[in-house]
């Protein structure tokens, strides 16, 4: 999966640059003078500007955004209008954009910087799944919450938590090597065995049998690894060994 990556001031900037002329040529009003379009033009951005001042659009802040990096007002408008989801637009259509915010008679003005510059679709493109980033603060702050939770069900989430932060490395064993708390941990063990089932799961919820048996197997691979560790094992195979050697030469 590609990684969403954030729109960053740099590519703004560099995106303005290739569209300085994007409004140049025909503005798609061939019965008006030159005087007259940029009169209608100033008279659109006016209106548009008042329009956010009294009740701002739901791309106002994405609008406000691409014009302090130069990007023509119209062509800003058109891509802040484009990378809010359909339902939330206003005006509703392309075509309404077109007359009722940017003072052109049609969208065919639209449809020609599209074709003329793809890079303005590319860029609604990344905005709109910029705009997932938005929700990453908020989202950390909420795991964060459920992970302090003192409730066996926030277990895989505090896990997540550790691993992000480095606290443990992913699918690794976390080992406790005090004898106390080794102790302690089997007698645990031995209590959730006696356990009734409904207490186990009121307690661990649906997966509380796994739960025990990876701990009985855990203290189990402890004791193996204990036994082959322990030096003074050795002298006992030792002794082993040579009662067996010994006897086999009596016969």
């Amino acid at each position: 999966m590609t990684k969403v990556k954030p729109v960053t001031q740099l590519q703004l900037d560099g995106f303005a640059d290739l569209l300085q002329d994007a409004e140049d040529g025909g503005q798609g009003i061939q019965a008006l003078s030159a005087a007259e379009v940029r009169e209608r033009e100033m008279a659109a951005r006016q209106a548009l500007d008042e329009k956010i001042d009294e009740d701002a659009p739901s791309w106002t802040e994405q609008y406000h955004e691409l014009m302090l990096s130069n990007v023509p007002w119209r062509v800003a408008a058109f891509i802040a209008w484009s990378t809010v989801p359909k339902y939330r637009r206003w005006p509703r259509t392309q075509d309404e954009l077109a007359q009722e915010v940017l003072g052109l008679t049609s969208d065919r003005r639209i449809t020609e910087w599209r074709r003329k510059y793809p890079y303005i679709d590319q860029m609604i493109a990344s905005l709109q799944t910029a705009a997932l980033l938005d929700f990453i603060p908020g989202a950390i702050e909420a795991s964060g919450k459920v992970a302090s939770m003192v409730d066996y069900k926030a277990t895989q989430e505090r896990r997540l938590l550790f691993e992000a932060t480095g606290v443990i490395e992913k699918h690794s064993k976390v080992s406790i090597e005090d004898p106390q708390l080794v102790s302690t941990g089997r007698k645990m063990l031995e209590r959730l065995r006696k356990m009734p089932l409904e207490k186990k799961l009121e307690l661990l919820g649906d997966e509380a049998e796994a739960f025990i048996s990876e701990l009985e197997d855990e203290f189990a691979e402890d004791d193996e690894s204990m036994f082959d560790d322990d030096p003074s094992t050795a002298p006992f195979d030792d002794a082993q060994g040579s009662a067996q050697d010994d006897g086999g030469e009596d016969e």
